[in-house]
């Protein structure tokens, strides 16, 4: 486990990279999508956005050396310096991720 300040050192020139790859999938669901928003469950909607932030990643962080993108078990990953494990997860209305706590996780 490492600190909050060792984490922001490592995540800090990667945020608007981050940053990005989630407001990009939110404005891909809303141009492409929102026709058929009424056929869409809530879950539907949440893994198309979801399937484009990881899209997304692959294509913003691709050739960059200190970040690795893997499927582990289905599990999207984002490899930071080896140091970092990054996974868009959604989250209800208080921010957090609504989980449950698993080996896997």
């Amino acid at each position: 486990m490492i600190s909050q300040s060792q984490a922001e050192r490592i995540l800090g020139p990667q945020l608007k990279r981050i940053r990005d790859c989630v407001v990009r999938a939110f404005q891909k669901w809303r141009s492409d999508y929102t026709k058929n928003a009424l056929v869409h469950t809530p879950r539907s909607r949440a893994s198309i956005i979801h399937g484009h932030m990881v899209a997304f990643a692959r294509e913003f962080f691709v050739g960059d050396e200190n970040i690795r993108i893997f499927s582990k078990r289905g599990l999207a990953v984002v490899n930071i310096k080896d140091v970092v494990l990054l996974r868009f997860k959604k989250l209800d209305n208080n921010k957090r991720s609504r989980n449950i706590p698993t080996t896997q996780q």
